[in-house]
């Protein structure tokens, strides 16, 4: 346990889990981070939610320490020099070091003093969930007895992440309720290179609140730590809600008001109360990819929990008005892919594209998840790349309908024999009880990362062929295995021969749909 402490100064103290040059992990304080970002190969934190709002958060930094960039030339001199500039970081972060203090008694980082609510246990910071209703999944259980103390580090990172992914529902205290953080409902879209440096340069985007870039802003616009503090008590029936001053704001947006409690140098509990939602007007995350439609306005690309971010990706490239619906992809992808960013970033330099966030059902939280996509930098400029995906995942869908779908006429055949009609619920547990969807999912997706360094390399034709016959043969593969698990009894015999005919059939429909429509 750590020695009993009376400050916590995120500036110094090691608390941010970093990967160096040798791949071991390395806990270190935000100035030693950020002025040796060039020599790590990045944060390493195992939650999602975590990686994502602590990015954010140094984000944030780096917006301050350089003020900008306020344009792509600005952007593109911090990526030639290949670092931070060390005195403007140590400038800035020693301006504000009273305010990044976890355990400063007026005003603690991102808490507020006095909240006059039941502390929780410990071990409920680590996790958004809901305070009320039929929890289901990962995080439904509840814990018994008093958790164990907290280590500061472990409570700064999580502290950080709640703003952004605590569920809506009911809260102690004053408003009852409150709306979910602004993150919960999203994926957030991160690009990670090949150090610390570059993953944040790759996600820092031009930054002029004057123009209203990335988001409408302006002079009001400052991180949380340089605004007025929180009330400890709001005597206000509703939660009150309210549009960001601008990016820094969102990027460190408060949506609650906490209070660690602390003993011996250790986090103890923890008070939770509602603070702030985002009005409906607020500007569109740029760090998430949107669509729109004329009846259901925008909707934010988010975490499935029964379907992989990848079968969707073709939200990273859409960028532009196609039919009836407008898209909008994560800015960071845009920046990366225009002609003033090729100076610095190759053609075939690939990228990791990383979707993370959570799954929530109602105000339950289903589970944590960070899915990636590897793709070059010119595929990212391609104008009919977003086009080409989702022919891509479209054909991949139609042979796993044709797999479902011979599954479940085996499934018949084998539980009604004679031509009877089987229960249908019996026959969807059957094929469920095959695990053959996951299994497909799973193998297909090495085979689409073979399709994007195809069609990076202008071969789309080409990459759509060796697609479609992988896929066909992960079918073939998965209904066999499936069909053969089952035994050897006479009825199932049968039934496997009866079945196969038509399964051939239909996997020959869509790898030659001309020539079966001419048969």
């Amino acid at each position: 346990m750590k020695a009993p402490a009376e400050e916590f100064h995120l500036c110094s103290e090691p608390w941010l889990p970093c990967t160096d040059r040798a791949g071991n992990v390395v806990h270190l304080g935000l100035v030693e981070a950020l002025t040796r970002a060039h020599e790590l190969k990045g944060l390493s934190e195992p939650s999602p939610l975590v990686t994502a709002a602590l990015t954010r958060f140094l984000l944030a930094i780096i917006h301050r320490s350089i003020d900008g960039p306020k344009t792509m030339a600005a952007w593109v001199d911090l990526a030639k020099q290949g670092r931070f500039p060390e005195a403007k970081v140590r400038d800035y972060l020693h301006r504000v070091r009273d305010r990044l203090d976890l355990f400063d008694p007026v005003r603690p980082f991102a808490q507020v003093r006095g909240l006059d609510v039941e502390a929780a246990d410990p071990s409920t910071l680590l996790t958004p969930r809901s305070n009320w209703g039929a929890g289901t999944g990962l995080f439904n259980h509840r814990p018994t007895g008093k958790g164990a103390p907290l280590e500061p580090a472990v409570a700064a990172r999580w502290l950080i992440a709640r703003q952004s992914f605590d569920v809506g529902g009911l809260v102690s205290g004053r408003p009852k309720s409150a709306t979910a953080g602004p993150l919960t409902a999203t994926a957030v879209i991160l690009v990670r290179g090949e150090t610390l440096f570059e993953s944040l340069a790759c996600n820092l985007l031009v930054y002029d609140p004057s123009r209203d870039v990335p988001i409408p802003g302006g002079r009001e616009d400052l991180p949380h730590w340089e605004q007025a503090p929180q009330l400890a008590d709001m005597r206000c029936s509703d939660e009150p809600k309210r549009v960001p001053l601008g990016w820094l704001d969102a990027l460190t947006w408060l949506s609650r008001r906490i209070e660690l409690v602390v003993d011996s140098g250790m986090v103890v509990g923890w008070k939770r109360a509602a603070w702030q939602g985002q009005a409906a007007e607020a500007a569109r995350d740029p760090m998430v990819a949107w669509t729109a439609d004329p009846k259901n306005g925008w909707r934010a690309a988010r975490i499935d929990s029964g379907r992989a971010f990848w079968r969707s990706s073709h939200a990273l490239f859409q960028s532009v008005e196609q039919g009836e619906a407008l898209h909008q992809r994560p800015r960071a992808l845009a920046q990366l892919a225009s002609r003033e960013a090729r100076a610095v970033v190759p053609a075939n330099r690939r990228f990791t594209i990383t979707a993370l966030g959570i799954a929530t059902d109602k105000a339950s939280v289903e589970l944590e998840r960070s899915d990636e996509v590897h793709a070059a930098a010119s595929l990212l400029g391609d104008a009919d790349a977003a086009a080409e995906v989702r022919r891509a995942t479209t054909t991949l869908d139609s042979v796993f309908r044709v797999l479902r779908d011979g599954l479940r006429y085996f499934a018949k055949l084998a539980l009604a024999p004679g031509g009877r009609d089987p229960d249908a619920e019996d026959v969807s547990r059957l094929v469920t009880s095959l695990g053959v969807e996951p299994a497909y999912w799973a193998s297909c997706e090495a085979v689409f990362s073979s399709f994007l360094d195809r069609l990076s390399a202008q071969q789309a034709e080409v990459a759509h062929k060796e697609l479609l016959g992988a896929a066909i043969e992960i079918a073939r593969a998965g209904y066999s295995r499936a069909i053969a698990s089952l035994g050897e009894q006479a009825r199932m015999r049968r039934a496997a021969a009866i079945a196969a005919a038509k399964f051939r059939r239909q996997l020959g429909a869509v790898s030659s749909p001309r020539e079966v429509a001419s048969s």
